[in-house]
């Protein structure tokens, strides 16, 4: 799936960036270039029916059997550690493929940190913003724009560097409202 994405947002014209949208059990990528939007990959891994029949017997029986609990808790956990080596392993071929200069996660605070563990410190250091919370129903258009109002707070709040000339005329403006801080800053 290919998007335009609007002239009213940044264009990623300078270079290629992943965006990543991740829950417990499904993930999204995409690449954002040249003021296009592309899914790039997509997957899920939920857990089988056949454990949440499980769950729904343990519920039944209020949790009689703990041994079920256990073997469920187990399937849990180890779903959630071949999730995160499958979200690495795609990450790691499309750094490879496209060589993104700044990676944006969009994941649960818990996910996030799974998936950011099993990166190298190479492309640990790519992931500029990360936003917590559970995004992956959410329009990739959107996140785009979640992306922009974070940089525009991030300028507003004099936290962030100026990245590009957009940034940095955005900031020059901002001094010249300002015209005591320039004196101040004079003396």
């Amino acid at each position: 799936m290919k998007l335009q994405i609007p002239k009213n947002l940044p264009q990623f014209s300078d270079s290629a960036s992943l965006f990543i949208s991740s829950g417990e059990y499904e993930s999204h990528f995409y690449l954002a270039h040249q003021g296009i939007l592309e899914e790039l990959e997509s997957f899920k891994m939920p857990p089988r029916e056949e454990a949440r029949k499980k769950q729904r017997s343990i519920a039944a029986s209020r949790g009689k059997d703990p041994g079920v609990v256990s073997r469920r808790k187990a399937y849990i956990e180890d779903l959630k550690k071949k999730f995160q080596a499958r979200v690495g392993y795609t990450i790691h071929g499309l750094m490879d493929e496209y060589q993104f200069r700044s990676i944006y996660l969009f994941a649960p605070e818990p996910v996030a940190k799974r998936i950011v563990n099993g990166l190298e410190p190479s492309e640990e250091e790519k992931i500029k913003i990360k936003f917590f919370g559970e995004y992956t129903k959410l329009h990739p258009l959107k996140m785009i724009r979640m992306f922009w109002e974070k940089i525009g707070i991030l300028i507003s709040a004099s936290i962030a560097p100026p990245t590009s000339l957009e940034i940095k005329k955005i900031i020059d403006r901002r001094i010249i409202r300002h015209p005591a801080i320039q004196k101040i800053k004079g003396t």
